[in-house]
């Protein structure tokens, strides 16, 4: 964890988040730590021909574990809040049915993935966002970034609820519109919790 590249922070004056290619070289980029705030210094930003891959390090603190992780949490609430559609995760119910002959059977129904326009995103915490849709509906959103996050149920009941995970560190250092591609219309990276049209489907 120590090892993953770290290319956000966020900006020192603003708190906005700060990829690695929107900054100035050195100390000249005005960014802290996202985690632990410490000064940044920006190695190889707009580079075109660099050596080695444009990132942050600590000016002088170590860089810690934790650093990367509450970096792309930062990037991925400010990607979302960006985000004007999301493409929502395919819902699979499975259970015991009985045909009527009186055999018993396994059956399961599934929600096709849909593509829906956000009207609005409210953020909660660091990590989670509620996101109202084009039909007014609301999905609580849970950004996964240690996989030792992940539960088996929901975080709340009032809504809908799905997660994305974002736990694989091959994603940490992508440039902005790729992150936004794979944040955005990836299904792979989501998990339905809740559903509105759960109880409908079981």
């Amino acid at each position: 964890m120590k090892d993953a590249p770290i290319v956000w922070a966020d900006d020192a004056q603003t708190g906005a988040a700060r990829h690695i290619s929107e900054v100035e070289i050195g100390l000249a980029c005005h960014c802290v730590c996202t985690g632990y705030h410490a000064t940044m210094e920006a190695v190889n930003p707009k580079n075109p021909n660099p050596k080695h891959r444009p990132y942050f390090r600590h000016d002088k603190a170590p860089i810690l574990e934790d650093c990367a992780r509450q970096a792309i949490l930062k990037a991925t609430i400010k990607t979302l809040m960006e985000s004007t559609e999301i493409e929502l995760p395919e819902l699979l119910i499975k259970g015991k049915a009985v045909a009527q002959d009186g055999m018993p059977f396994e059956a399961e129904v599934t929600e096709q993935p849909q593509r829906m326009k956000i009207q609005n995103i409210e953020q909660v915490d660091v990590a989670d966002v509620i996101l109202t849709m084009e039909h007014g509906r609301q999905i609580y959103t849970r950004l996964i970034a240690n996989a030792k996050w992940q539960t088996e149920g929901p975080k709340q009941t009032q809504h809908a609820e799905f997660t994305i995970d974002i736990s694989d560190e091959s994603l940490w250092d992508i440039d902005p519109q790729k992150l936004r591609q794979q944040i955005t219309l990836a299904p792979r990276m989501k998990r339905w919790c809740s559903h509105w049209h759960e109880d409908d489907l079981r």
